[in-house]
């Protein structure tokens, strides 16, 4: 019974919108559009996702996907943003660790070329 109620609220923002459109008033196009969006959920963004699986795996690209998610969420109105920028922080972290080992590996290997 509760998604009949859920159901005509949606049809009667959006017939209030039609109207609205209809008759040129703008501020119950305006009324009728956040109505309708505090009833629904925001989309979880999947790159974001995908990104702070990254981030837990412990690769850097991390990092750029989780950038390029961050954006898609500001734009699209999406959820998931705070996904997007722990992945973005721990891809960071996965990269400055990645430079440390490798420039410690260089230094070992110029003292020392034939260290296993």
């Amino acid at each position: 019974m509760a998604s009949d109620t859920g159901a005509l609220a949606y049809a009667d923002s959006v017939d209030d919108a039609e109207t609205a459109t209809l008759t040129g008033d703008s501020d119950s196009v305006d009324d009728a559009r956040t109505t309708r969006k505090r009833g629904g959920r925001k989309k979880l963004n999947v790159l974001s996702v995908v990104a702070f699986v990254l981030a837990l795996v412990g690769s850097p690209l991390a990092m750029i996907f989780g950038y390029i998610a961050a954006g898609q969420v500001r734009r699209s109105d999406q959820a998931g943003a705070a996904l997007a920028w722990i992945a973005v922080g721990l891809g960071w972290l996965w990269t400055v660790a990645l430079v440390v080992v490798l420039a410690s590996l260089g230094i070992i290997w110029w003292e020392d070329p034939f260290w296993p």
